[in-house]
């Protein structure tokens, strides 16, 4: 049965590392795990598998750290704790994120790339991105209204009177209102 530290080390010893053994417990160090050493890989939480997985990757000293959906399956406190660690590694090396969780990506990374299919289709910092993406949803809503974009021409949201006198109905008026409301909202988030 192998242990945490065999586990750890594994990868350094297949690429026949002769400090194999001190690599895997300065990644255990690293990942939080120090003194589960001689514990069995299986004893371990499903976030302590995580991290121990992590340790195996980072015991390589690798210069660029591809994870794959790193955090799936922690619950709320260990993901966290687990985004602290992929920050503090993209310190002194490149990470390569892949993943579908939206607070993962805002708390990590400092550049996004938004693949569909294989190819990229945007590009830029998160905060960037999600202001795109409040425009984007914003201008869909409004599209979706009757005549939303042309009451919305030159009318600022406090002045709900013009949009009536622009021809809209009070149930638009109110649908238009609605909609900017989300979207302060949506921006307001997206700013913490």
């Amino acid at each position: 049965r192998p242990t945490v530290l065999d586990d750890a080390s594994y990868s350094c010893l297949n690429y026949a590392f002769p400090d194999y053994l001190e690599r895997g417990r300065a990644a255990l160090k690293q990942c939080g795990l120090e003194g589960r050493e001689e514990e069995y890989v299986w004893q371990l939480s499903g976030g302590q598998t995580h991290l121990l997985a992590l340790a195996g990757a980072v015991s390589l000293q690798p210069d660029i750290l591809i994870l794959d959906e790193p955090t799936a399956g922690l619950d709320p406190q260990e993901r966290i704790r687990f985004r602290n660690l992929i920050t503090r590694f993209a310190e002194n090396r490149i990470v390569l994120l892949a993943t579908h969780v939206v607070s993962d990506v805002d708390a990590i990374a400092n550049e996004v790339l938004i693949l569909k299919e294989g190819r990229l289709i945007r590009r830029g910092t998160p905060e960037r991105l999600c202001e795109e993406l409040i425009a984007h949803y914003r201008n869909l809503m409004l599209a979706a209204l009757p005549g939303g974009k042309n009451l919305l021409a030159g009318v600022p949201p406090e002045e709900e009177a013009l949009y009536m006198e622009k021809g809209a109905s009070a149930s638009q008026a109110a649908s238009v209102r609605a909609i900017r409301q989300l979207g302060d909202a949506m921006e307001k988030m997206s700013r913490g």
